[in-house]
C-alpha cells in the first residue's frame, strides 16, 4: 500500500515539474529552449511593466473619453457655448489690456525741474521720452502687472514718443506733471522703484520732481486704442 502511494507521489511530482518545465520554454523562433532563472525574471518583469501600462493607458482613456462626453453634451447646449465663448473673449481682453482693472499698487509723479533749479537751454532738467521709457521699464521689471500714465493705459504695443513739450501716449499727447499708476505688489514696486541702481534717482540728480505714493486700491482704465496685426500669420494655436 506504501509503495503504491509513493509511486503516486513520484507521478505527480513528474507532471508538475513537467508543467514548470514546459511554461518556461520559449517558441518565438519556432524552436523550444528552456530559460534560466534570471531569464524568466527579466520576462516576468517584461510582463508586468507592459500590463502596468496598459492599465495606466486604460485609465487614461477613460478619462478622456468622460471629458469628451461631457463635452459633447455641454456643446449640444447653445448657451453654454455662447457662455465658454464669452469667458474666453473676457479673459483674452483683460490679458491685452482691453478691461478696466483695480488692485494695491504705487503712484509715481514725475515733473520737470522748477525755475529754481532749472538751467536755460539744459535738456536735463526736462522728462523726455527715453526717460519715461526707463521707469516703466523698471516698473515692468519690479512686476508691475498693469501701467497708465495720466490715465491712459499702457500696453506692450504703446508708444512713447516727445512732441515738443508734451509726451505722446497711444498717439494722445499729454503734458507734465505725469501721474503714473502701476498694480502689483506695493510695497515691493516702492522699494525697487527708489533704489540706488534704478533710474528715479538718476532724475532726482537732474533735479526732476519725483513723488512716490502707495495705495491699497488703484484703478486703470483699459485701452481705448485700436490693436492691429496686419502682417502676422497664426503658425501655431496653442
Amino acid at each position: 500500500m506504501f509503495k503504491n502511494e509513493g509511486k503516486i507521489f513520484i507521478f505527480i511530482a513528474c507532471i508538475a515539474i513537467g508543467t514548470l518545465i514546459t511554461s518556461n520554454l520559449d517558441n518565438s523562433s519556432g524552436q523550444y529552449k528552456i530559460l534560466t532563472a534570471a531569464q524568466y525574471q527579466e520576462a516576468l518583469n517584461e510582463k508586468n511593466k507592459l500590463n502596468n501600462e496598459i492599465n495606466a493607458l486604460s485609465l487614461q482613456y477613460g478619462e478622456f473619453s468622460n471629458k469628451l462626453s461631457n463635452y459633447d453634451n455641454e456643446y449640444k447646449d447653445e448657451y453654454l457655448v455662447a457662455q465658454d465663448m464669452e469667458e474666453e473673449l473676457g479673459y483674452n481682453n483683460y490679458l491685452l489690456g482691453l478691461t478696466k482693472v483695480s488692485g494695491p499698487g504705487i503712484e509715481i509723479i514725475l515733473d520737470d525741474a522748477t525755475s529754481e533749479f532749472f538751467q536755460i537751454n539744459s535738456i536735463y532738467n526736462l522728462i523726455h521720452d527715453q526717460d519715461m521709457i526707463q521707469v516703466i521699464n523698471d516698473l515692468r521689471n519690479a512686476g508691475a502687472e498693469s501701467i497708465a500714465i495720466n490715465g491712459i493705459r499702457v500696453i506692450d504695443m504703446s508708444e512713447i514718443y516727445c512732441g515738443g513739450p508734451f509726451l505722446r501716449l497711444n498717439g494722445i499727447y499729454i503734458p507734465a506733471p505725469f501721474h503714473i499708476t502701476a498694480i502689483g505688489d506695493k510695497d515691493i514696486l516702492k522699494t525697487y522703484m527708489l533704489s540706488d541702481d534704478k533710474y528715479l534717482k538718476w532724475l532726482k540728480t537732474r533735479n526732476i520732481s519725483v513723488i512716490v505714493n502707495t495705495y491699497d486700491n488703484i484703478e486703470i482704465p483699459k485701452y481705448n486704442g485700436t490693436i492691429n496685426h496686419e502682417f502676422m500669420n497664426i503658425l501655431e494655436i496653442p
